[in-house]
């Protein structure tokens, strides 16, 4: 939609219509019959769109397009909590939680939300879950501090979690059997090398434990060759530089496996540079087809560049087969016994895996579990909501039948040793 610039006819003044000089100089413009339909059209389309029908006589039918369309937009964004008030006093009854309401927003707190549930349809429940773990991932608020109802754990390291008594370590770790990784399989090896500087710098050194003695090549493209005690099929390695010398560590390296006719390139490691004088670095390597017990390291540069390289220590790792886990979060305290329960995971399957067969979801709500259990069904709440990686699950429990008590808690319990991960969790007891 634009004036009709590309009529010439139409005598435009300085790109828009004009009524002309008395002297005649600018001559008036004219309306064209195509110009005007333009305009007509294009008005009739905005009210289409806005789900009306065009009126000769309704003199407001733009107005209303807009504002219907507008109205549409919000609706398919937001939900809405009716009758809930502003919070202002998070303090006094647990932290905030930011909902939208209206198309505007809302702050209330967690014990809010649940003291006027019959007012809240599921969607806002769902939502409310959602929103802590946005909050608590983003750093927002700090995770685990929700006062009343309910309780949000991140993980944000992709290791094991860490056993303290009878509780998982719910703050600092991934929650999720993933695979890990075999003690260093070069010890009892046999080593070997291109070359070497002298005999205080053989290969052997490598191996001997001992961060303060080193192989150091006496050329600046050599190989490092490592006969294991049995097959073997490498996904890490650990090397540590030359105690005074850093920046002659490895540079541009590739990981061969001998396939019994030659040797062939597994896996060429990142550029590593910035050596530290005795530092270590732990590279993975990707998955592979060799299993086999004679391993070379090809090195076509290091860090200088006319100093052959050195190796002060280096270790390989084989990936071991992932194992079930029982995790048990810390309870939370609540302020009357509550009746039902909900849980809501950050999870992903890393491979194939079958929700309520490879992992199950348990709430209890005496504090320890000890009066027993009940297990809740997972379904597929929204897939990806973190980051493309992970879904929200979520899973209800009837928790009338237990024992009474204040201080709920899940359990998540992983089968058939399905390699997965937890990247948060969520708790509400109501």
């Amino acid at each position: 939609m634009d004036y009709p610039l590309s009529l010439t006819d139409v005598y435009l003044h300085l790109g828009k219509f004009t009524d002309g000089t008395a002297d005649g100089s600018i001559p008036p413009s004219r309306d064209p019959a195509r110009w005007n339909n333009d305009v007509t059209d294009e008005l009739l389309a905005v009210i289409v769109a806005g789900g009306g029908v065009p009126d000769e006589a309704n003199l407001h039918q733009v107005r209303d397009a807009i504002a219907a369309m507008i109205a549409e937009a919000v609706a398919a964004a937001a939900f809405s909590i009716p009758a809930l008030p502003d919070h202002a006093g998070a303090a006094a009854d647990g932290d905030e939680l930011a909902i939208a309401v209206g198309g505007a927003h809302k702050r209330i707190s967690v014990a809010e939300l649940f003291t006027n549930r019959a007012g809240v349809d599921q969607i806002a429940r769902d939502m409310a879950m959602v929103n802590a773990f946005q909050l608590s991932i983003s750093g927002s608020i700090a995770a685990g501090t929700f006062a009343d109802w309910a309780r949000v754990n991140t993980f944000p390291s992709d290791n094991l979690p860490t056993k303290s008594g009878a509780v998982w370590d719910a703050v600092t770790k991934t929650y999720g059997n993933q695979s890990g990784y075999s003690a260093d399989i070069v010890v009892g090896a046999t080593v070997t090398a291109s070359s070497n500087y002298g005999a205080s710098y053989t290969p052997d050194k490598a191996l001997d434990g001992n961060g303060a003695t080193w192989w150091q090549a006496a050329e600046l493209s050599p190989w490092f060759r490592i006969q294991l005690t049995g097959p073997k099929n490498i996904r890490r390695v650990s090397i540590q530089t030359h105690p005074a010398a850093g920046n002659s560590g490895p540079k541009t390296f590739t990981l061969k496996a001998w396939d019994g006719a030659a040797y062939q390139a597994v896996y060429t490691f990142p550029v590593q540079t910035g050596w530290a004088n005795g530092e270590t670095r732990v590279l993975d390597v990707p998955a592979h087809a060799y299993t086999v017990s004679d391993y070379r390291i090809d090195i076509t540069d290091n860090e200088v560049g006319n100093t052959s390289p050195s190796i002060a220590e280096f270790k390989a790792y084989e990936l071991t087969a992932p194992s079930n886990m029982v995790l048990v979060d810390s309870p939370f305290t609540v302020p009357a016994a509550p009746l039902d329960g909900r849980l809501s995971l950050l999870h992903r399957f890393t491979g194939a895996g079958v929700l309520n067969t490879d992992i199950k979801a348990f709430m209890a709500r005496d504090g320890s579990g000890a009066g027993g259990w009940v297990e809740g069904v997972l379904s597929l709440q929204d897939a990806y909501v973190y980051g493309t990686t992970y879904n929200n699950l979520v899973a209800d429990f009837d928790l009338s039948t237990l024992p009474a008590g204040t201080q709920p808690l899940v359990k998540i319990t992983t089968h058939n040793t399905v390699e997965q991960q937890i990247r948060a969790l969520g708790a509400i007891a109501s």
